[in-house]
């Protein structure tokens, strides 16, 4: 549990069990498995879950960053400010 406070993440397998089936249920819209049955569920469908509740807001972010940055360099460039 100290992990969980501290980090967000635990290796005890009932309560990682327990984040990964809330996850998964939140990600689906509903109460639609329990914590027991993830070994029944195809890792193909709990990694697109997983991927799309933390992997796409990664990226999002990422690319945001991105883009910013670019836009600064823009409008610090002599010859590009003055082109565009």
């Amino acid at each position: 549990m100290l992990d969980l406070a501290a980090h967000g993440g635990t290796a005890e397998w009932p309560v990682a069990d327990i984040l990964a089936a809330r996850k998964f249920n939140l990600m689906l819209g509903g109460a639609l498995i329990a914590p027991w049955q993830l070994a029944d569920i195809p890792d193909e469908w709990l990694m697109a879950t997983t991927t799309l509740t933390d992997g796409l807001p990664k990226m999002r972010a990422g690319f945001s960053e991105i883009e910013m940055l670019k836009a600064k360099i823009r409008s610090q460039h002599p010859t590009y400010r003055k082109a565009h």
